[in-house]
């Protein structure tokens, strides 16, 4: 990666607490396999994710955090 590329990278959302992140994949009706499915990765990560282990990869963490945002919104 370029220092261009890092500079131009967005910054990563936060993501919510772990049991936020397991309430809201259940609250629409989802198992961990369809999450990991969409966001492919394994089921194991999303596992590690709702223990409050946070994704380490720059995209696959954005991918993540807009996924819950975006339900968190939705309830609103």
């Amino acid at each position: 990666m370029t220092v261009t590329e890092l500079m131009e990278r967005e910054p990563v959302p936060n993501l919510p607490p772990a049991s936020e992140r397991v309430r809201l994949r259940k609250r629409f009706g989802l198992t961990q396999e369809q999450v990991a499915d969409a966001l492919m990765v394994n089921v194991r990560s999303i596992r590690r994710w709702e223990r409050g282990i946070d994704p380490r990869e720059h995209t696959i963490r954005s991918e993540y955090a807009k996924l819950l945002n975006s339900w968190s919104e939705q309830e609103r």
